[in-house]
């Protein structure tokens, strides 16, 4: 199950930091 949490935890992550770098990108292109 700590496993499963961690793996779960770190797409979250890696989910929220993709979103915050499109949008940076999508507003901020340079």
């Amino acid at each position: 199950m700590q496993f499963l949490k961690h793996f779960t935890h770190r797409i979250t992550f890696t989910t929220t930091f993709s979103l915050l770098f499109l949008l940076h990108t999508t507003v901020s292109p340079y």
